[in-house]
């Protein structure tokens, strides 16, 4: 019994001791794992001193980055590459397109120049039109010579000096057209009703507006006879003041009158004829004036 109890003593003895050497080389692995990891923690921290103090190896480090930099910036040059190769492609595809779109431009400017044309043709007949010489011409463009004191172009149609109201009126002085001469015909309006023509001669009928002459030359004769029991001298100027400054009162009104007026083609052009229609589409109402005046004097 004896030895069966030392026998079991020295089994329990030596399991004790291999469960210590189980512990101790278990805390061994685990002190040399710490240690693994310490150091690591410390090389990192020595590789930051090492940057701060320029460590051959950080700047090993440094120039791994740069070329790693330089792969990057041959992609980059690449890229640029790329981009001019399709700038220069896109550029290719406009010129081609411009030149597909150049023949429709083309057919544009074609039928532009064709209506710019046939503009110019209109305006050359409508010139020819215009220049054709007929009566209905003839009468409107010496009334628009009259109103704006054009007398050169007056003479083409008619003679001025028979129809001015110096000679209609029996004015002795100069026949010429002054300034002063424009008041007369300045409110001149008129409007072609009607045109004949037969061979070379025609008519016009036409409704003509002026100032009211029949009141004008009543007014005037008044002044005058005034002048005269004043036993005052009026000389030509002041006779022909005299009739504008009655013709310029705001009391005269206008008058209207509807005429035929006559023209004959002499050598190619035709001529207005002067009679009491024309002197009447010019001075509205001064032959009423003139014939109140004259069967006045002649019941006296």
């Amino acid at each position: 019994m004896a030895e069966e109890n030392k026998e079991k003593n020295l089994t329990q003895n030596a399991e004790k001791k291999e469960e210590k050497v189980v512990e101790q080389s278990n805390e061994k692995k685990v002190e040399n794992v710490k240690k693994e990891t310490e150091p690591k923690k410390e090389q990192s921290d020595v590789t930051v001193k090492n940057t701060e103090n320029n460590n051959p190896k950080e700047q090993n480090k440094e120039l791994n980055k740069e070329t790693k930099k330089e792969p990057e910036k041959k992609f980059e040059q690449v890229k640029k590459i790329e981009t001019n190769q399709n700038n220069t492609k896109i550029k290719k595809e406009n010129v081609k397109k411009d030149k597909k779109t150049k023949p429709k431009k083309e057919n544009k400017g074609m039928v532009v120049r064709i209506f710019v044309i046939a503009i110019i043709l209109l305006l050359i007949i409508a010139l020819i039109y215009l220049a054709m010489k007929t009566p209905e011409r003839a009468l409107t463009s010496m009334l628009k010579d009259l109103k704006s004191g054009d007398i050169e172009g007056v003479n083409q149609y008619v003679n001025f000096e028979e129809i001015s109201l110096k000679s209609a009126l029996e004015m002795t002085g100069s026949e010429e057209f002054s300034e002063k001469d424009k008041a007369f015909y300045e409110s001149l309006e008129w409007d072609v009703k009607s045109v004949k023509k037969e061979n070379d001669t025609a008519t016009i009928e036409i409704e003509a507006t002026n100032k009211d002459y029949e009141t004008v030359f009543k007014n005037y004769i008044q002044a005058m006879f005034q002048k005269f029991i004043n036993n005052e001298d009026v000389s030509e100027d002041e006779e022909l003041q005299l009739l504008l400054d009655e013709l310029n009162k705001d009391t005269i009104g206008t008058k209207t009158v509807t005429e035929t007026v006559t023209l004959t083609k002499v050598d190619g052009k035709w001529k207005i004829t002067v009679d009491e229609n024309l002197m009447q589409v010019i001075y509205p109402g001064l032959e009423e004036g003139i014939n109140s005046i004259s069967n006045l004097l002649s019941f006296n």
